[in-house]
């Protein structure tokens, strides 16, 4: 990210060899000539680090280290002394500056501490508040995902912008991530965007941060996505949403690298790479008019397809296997194995939602369930339903509603009771407490259906 650092020192002689010290892409220095002016510049107001010399028109130190604290960005205070009165040191210290630096130290040695601090301030930053809790997915058993993600890494490397697609809960900012954490900017931040989210007024300023004064309500200035993504990458997810005027001054950014807050008069260079994502078709939204062709070209120099759960059964068992162990630890419940039955059932089923949607199935299953084993009976009915109909296929024809209506609720309440059975062993009593049905109705089904609890035990 770019440090915004603000430095606070009457002698322009020392403000000049700081700033020359400092100069660098990555810091974005705004000088003052004492503490009281710096406190009230807007500028103040969202920064990373200030840099102070203590004069004589300044209030005490310590009343502006105390005021400090109240900023947005709670910025860290590095107090440059004159390196003789150790007692004033150590005073500034525990009025809570980060560093006391004597300004007697040679030029490399103090931009070696400064930069030394500053990076210790840059790490915060890196860490990254929203990284999902889920564990990483195993890997991969479909033909098509082991393709994909052989190309994925042989992207990784590179800095070209990506453009991701697929259905929703598919997986598009897992793989950014992967991208990222594979790429030489592992050391930098992942920002992730929904640009669906963002009100069509506010995209510029998110994107982009703005100033105090910008326009009604900017209380204080902001940075932007962009500028915190700065030396790491940048996750543009729902791209096909933003607005036409927004557009176009992405693609200005894609192109020039520099970044201009809004109602700033100052740019910043910045060196992010761009991953975008949508599930819409953004070749046909081009042929629409509804986003640009040039934008589309800068994003889509590289194009991964994410296959649906649908196209990749294969991977469902192990990905199955790695949510209910994850699911059993957070929700404090026995790791359950799960039964063939519910590994096929599983597999069966069309999943919609893909991956998102099957995370979502097994929390609730390791929830509902009680035995050493992941019981179908914990699964959705939905699930349940004939695996034909769960793959969209329709029923047989010629059959009249009514007809086809019976067979399919007569196939489900086989495959229903058949599990339910062999989960409990024969044991009616306990079937009957599982599926919340009384006993006259389970023998009666079990009766139509002609099955025996002997059948099921042991």
């Amino acid at each position: 990210m770019i440090l915004r650092v603000v430095l606070a020192a009457q002698d322009r002689t020392l403000r000049n060899r700081i700033a020359r010290l400092l100069a660098s892409d990555d810091v974005l220095l705004t000088p003052a000539p004492s503490l009281r002016r710096l406190m009230a510049a807007p500028e103040a107001q969202n920064c990373d680090v200030i840099v102070a010399a203590a004069t004589p028109v300044d209030p005490d130190p310590a009343e502006v280290l105390e005021a400090t604290a109240v900023l947005l960005g709670r910025p860290d205070v590095i107090c440059l002394t004159d390196g003789e009165d150790r007692g004033e040191e150590a005073r500034l210290l525990a009025a809570g500056a980060i560093a006391a630096v004597p300004i007697g130290l040679p030029d490399k040695e103090l931009k070696g501490v400064l930069q030394s601090i500053f990076q210790r301030r840059r790490d915060l930053h890196a860490t990254d508040p929203d990284k999902p809790s889920t564990p990483a997915p195993p890997p991969p058993e479909s033909i098509a995902m082991v393709e994909l993600l052989a190309l994925a890494d042989r992207v990784a490397t590179g800095d070209s912008s990506v453009l991701v697609l697929g259905e929703t809960g598919t997986g598009k900012e897992w793989l950014a991530r992967r991208l990222h954490e594979r790429s030489p900017r592992v050391g930098g931040t992942f920002v992730p965007v929904n640009c669906a989210a963002i009100p069509e007024g506010l995209v510029e300023s998110e994107l982009f941060g703005h100033v105090r004064g910008a326009f009604t309500g900017a209380i204080r200035s902001k940075r932007g996505h962009f500028e915190v993504a700065h030396g790491g990458t940048l996750f543009l997810d729902e791209i096909a949403d933003i607005s036409p005027a927004a557009q176009g001054k992405l693609l200005r950014v894609l192109q020039d690298h520099e970044v201009q807050p809004v109602g700033s008069e100052r740019a910043m260079q910045v060196n992010v790479r761009v991953i975008a994502a949508t599930n819409r078709n953004l070749e046909e939204a081009v042929n629409e008019g509804s986003f640009r062709q040039d934008l589309y070209y800068r994003l889509a120099v590289i194009t991964l397809n994410l296959p649906p759960l649908r196209e990749r059964r294969e991977d469902i068992p192990g990905l199955v296997e790695v949510y209910v162990r994850h699911f059993a630890t957070r929700l404090g419940r026995p790791n359950p194995q799960v039964s063939a039955s519910t590994i096929e059932a599983l597999s069966g089923y069309a999943w919609p939602g893909n991956i998102r949607e099957l995370i979502n199935v097994v929390e609730r299953a390791v929830l509902l369930n009680s035995g050493p084993e992941l019981e179908l009976v914990s699964l959705p009915t939905n699930i349940w339903v004939d695996p034909h109909l769960s793959n969209g296929d329709p029923l047989p024809h010629p059959h009249p509603y009514a007809e086809a209506r019976r067979e399919a609720i007569r196939a489900f309440e086989i495959r229903y009771l058949t599990a339910l059975l062999e989960a409990t062993h024969g044991r009616v009593g306990e079937a009957a407490r599982k599926s919340g049905m009384s006993l006259r109705s389970l023998y009666s089904k079990m009766k139509a259906h002609r099955l025996r609890k002997e059948d099921f035990r042991d």
